[in-house]
């Protein structure tokens, strides 16, 4: 059970830089 929330917490890290790097991204073509 621990294994799958420290994997679930590592995808939601992931999840969040990968939105992170999109938005700063666009923000920088505009």
């Amino acid at each position: 059970m621990e294994s799958l929330r420290s994997m679930i917490g590592a995808t939601m890290e992931t999840v969040v830089v990968w939105i992170l790097a999109a938005v700063l991204y666009w923000w920088g073509l505009l």
